[in-house]
């Protein structure tokens, strides 16, 4: 008996057209391909797995990942996968749920995150943050390979 060559599986999908924006909908003159980095992070926030075609407005991305923001576009509920990208999926999940516990508090992704979050721990809102952090000197953090100055201005703030 042979396998199927794609699986229909009950999943949120969108971005299937690359002539449109997979977030607004709207048509554009130039689009931003949506990386596999911002493809998971915007699945994990969202539910949505967006294609490998999918495009996006620039106004849509900060530092190469999707802003935090609603979906305007068609969702399917229904999507079929080709063994190999239900396999790469998988894979990604896995690997997510072995790094949960390290990137927990990681104010280098935009979007990791939420409103919330940011108000709880710095006593500023995302913006505000941001705003702060576009003031701030980076050589005067001493930037590394494992540190960078948006956890040090945190670290300034919680203390």
């Amino acid at each position: 008996m042979l396998s199927p060559s794609t699986i229909l599986i009950t999943l949120k999908s969108a971005g299937k057209a690359h002539g449109i924006c997979c977030i607004c909908n709207k048509k554009w003159v130039k689009y931003n391909v949506v990386k596999q980095s911002a493809r998971k992070q915007f699945y994990v926030k969202t539910g949505i797995l967006l294609s490998k075609k999918a495009r996006a407005c620039p106004t849509h991305f900060d530092k190469g990942f999707l802003k935090h923001q609603t979906i305007h576009t068609k969702v399917c509920v229904k999507t079929k996968f080709n063994k190999t990208d239900l396999g790469h999926i998988l894979e990604d999940v896995r690997l997510a749920a072995a790094r949960s516990n390290l990137s927990k508090l990681d104010f280098d992704v935009p979007g990791n995150l939420s409103d919330d979050e940011y108000t709880r721990l710095t006593g500023l809102t995302r913006d505000e943050f941001d705003d702060v952090c576009s003031h701030a000197d980076p050589a005067s953090t001493h930037e590394s390979r494992v540190r960078s100055m948006r956890p040090c201005i945190t670290v300034l703030l919680v203390s």
